[in-house]
């Protein structure tokens, strides 16, 4: 009997299966296939929740929250998971500290990296560990084999050598000079890049609240081709000497302000752009260079981490650079971004400036993964090896 009944659920039209209903009135075996019916659309929309992913991003809202999944902050429509190769997931680097490899950091605004700068100056296990005094943010990162050499270009260590903030074509022109300054030597190095990589609805959000108080980051010289951006290529969008106070609504509604899509424009070449003069070339076809050429600097990278999964970040710049952290990275779960009140549309508002951020962070988010699995079954396969090497010569 309980066989035929699950021939009826699955839907097997066995008229011996059926007959055995037959007996029964017509309204009561009416009823009983609406409740099968019921309960096969039950069970449906439970399998279907059970296999979404339900990791949610809260922003406060007085004593509510606005609860945004994953899904809508981390996979906008238009991007397409794509299969990387090996020698893009591996990053089995051979970093000599002791040589002449120099680690060089991009620091994009609100991505959390004061916090990483801080780890590599600070909490690196080294057998020469960076000079640091307490009230001082800057430390002295040399060589094991020498006090005039260095291996970290940072704000921490360096200090912004190549201007505030410099994106990848201020770097791309600077770093070099600058090191051979610094040193007082010309030598030709090796340049291992690394960035952190932030939700750009948090990373926004973030910015706008560190504006409301009164940053400006006016300093910031948007260097390329040799020359600093004018006042006519990124117009001003506040009069006073700060935007502070500024308005969420008003803050989006500056075209020329330099948080929209910022990760995209401090990864891509400029060059490739011709700078800020946005006049050579349509609208379009400028993003889609800026972002192609956001993706491929990123995926050349020697390291880059999430700022939303620091436990990860920290696994897979300790296996590229064969480098432990002795502190382990923190994941900080309540931020500014996270606890500023906003309502949904205003999310949607931040989602409309920033459409090249949210397709490389997708980008990002899923070479990010996929590397980290990578090198985990390499280290698995590691493991089993030398075992198997132990049983060997046992």
């Amino acid at each position: 009997m309980r066989g035929r009944i699950l021939d009826v659920l699955i839907g097997n039209r066995d008229p011996d299966v059926f007959s055995v209903m037959q007996p029964f009135p017509t309204i009561l075996r009416k009823w009983r296939y609406g409740f099968v019916l019921s309960l096969l659309l039950t069970l449906a929309l439970i399998i279907y929740n059970c296999s979404t992913e339900h990791k949610y991003v809260h922003y406060a809202t007085g004593r509510h929250s606005l609860s945004i999944t994953s899904t809508q902050l981390h996979q906008p429509s238009e991007y397409h998971h794509q299969n990387f190769p090996d020698d893009v997931l591996d990053r089995d680097l051979i970093f000599h500290i002791n040589g002449n490899d120099v680690i060089v950091f991009l620091h994009m605004q609100k991505t959390g990296g004061t916090t990483l700068g801080k780890h590599l100056t600070r909490n690196l296990d080294l057998s020469s560990p960076c000079e640091c005094i307490k009230t001082h943010k800057r430390c002295s990162c040399y060589r094991p084999s020498s006090k005039h050499q260095i291996w970290l270009f940072s704000r921490m260590s360096t200090g912004w050598l190549c201007g505030l903030h410099a994106d990848w074509t201020e770097l791309q022109g600077c770093v070099p000079e600058a090191m051979d300054k610094k040193e007082r030597i010309k030598i030709r190095r090796r340049y291992f890049y690394i960035t952190m990589v932030r939700n750009p609805v948090s990373r926004y959000i973030s910015e706008w609240r560190h504006t409301q108080r009164g940053a400006t980051w006016k300093m910031t010289r948007h260097m390329c081709g040799g020359h600093v951006a004018s006042e006519e290529e990124i117009p001003r969008c506040f009069k006073s000497s700060t935007w502070m106070g500024v308005s969420l609504q008003d803050f989006m509604a500056c075209p020329s302000n330099m948080a929209n899509n910022r990760q995209t424009r401090m990864l891509a070449d400029l060059k490739l752009v011709n700078c800020y003069n946005k006049t050579g070339m349509s609208m379009q076809e400028r993003n889609l260079i800026m972002l192609s050429s956001a993706k491929a600097n990123l995926e050349s990278m020697a390291f880059f981490g999430l700022t939303e999964f620091q436990r990860e970040s920290q696994y897979l710049f300790e296996r590229t650079f064969k480098i432990n952290f002795n502190t382990p990275l923190y994941q900080a779960n309540l931020t500014i971004a996270n606890a500023s009140p906003i309502q949904d549309s205003e999310v949607e508002g931040v989602r409309a400036v920033n459409p090249l951020d949210l397709e490389l962070y997708a980008f990002a988010r899923d070479l990010f993964f996929q590397r980290y699995n990578f090198m985990k079954l390499m280290e698995k396969q590691e493991r089993e090896d030398n075992i198997h090497h132990v049983r060997i010569n046992s």
